[in-house]
């Protein structure tokens, strides 16, 4: 197994989600499920990936929400920064949420308790309308067109969000 991690979270159940690039038989995946014994957890679902995570978090519902700079996930599907998957490991594409900006993606993903999704990092658009480098989603990955800080701009911004704490 060739990796790296970037980020970890521990399940309720004690399983840790892995977010960052593996190599795994035949798979290259930016996600894994360890069981709480540190064994790779083969009842998650490995899914390809093109590029790395750098963040990891969990729903309520026991879905669970990778962001980094990949932008694709699964069978070859467009996920641009963020992918939701299933507990299983599956994807879940009722989630539409996205980010995009060359060389960026996202770097901190934080959940409210209302269940709407905070996601911080470099970007420039999220969902294609212009939003810089933190933007807000209801919890089916819409666009929370309530939440607009108006962070960055739509040219070169050097500065992005690394974490986020509510």
């Amino acid at each position: 197994h060739n990796f790296f991690t970037e980020y970890f979270a521990v399940q309720p159940d004690g399983k840790i989600l892995l977010a960052g690039s593996y190599q795994i038989g035949h798979v290259l995946t930016s996600g894994v499920r360890l069981n709480a014994d540190g064994s790779l957890d083969n009842s998650f679902q490995l899914q390809n990936a093109n590029r790395p995570a750098n963040h990891v978090g969990q729903q309520p519902d026991g879905k669970i929400i990778f962001g980094g700079t990949f932008y694709r996930y699964g069978s070859g599907e467009s996920h641009p920064g963020l992918v939701r998957l299933n507990s299983n490991g599956t994807v879940d594409n009722t989630f539409t949420g996205s980010v995009s900006y060359p060389d960026g993606g996202v770097n901190a993903i934080e959940q409210q308790p209302d269940g709407k999704v905070l996601v911080g990092g470099l970007f420039q658009r999220a969902n294609g309308q212009p939003r810089g480098n933190l933007v807000r989603f209801n919890t089916d990955g819409t666009l929370d067109k309530t939440f607009n800080i108006g962070i960055g701009t739509a040219g070169t911004f050097d500065n992005y969000i690394s974490d986020i704490a509510l």
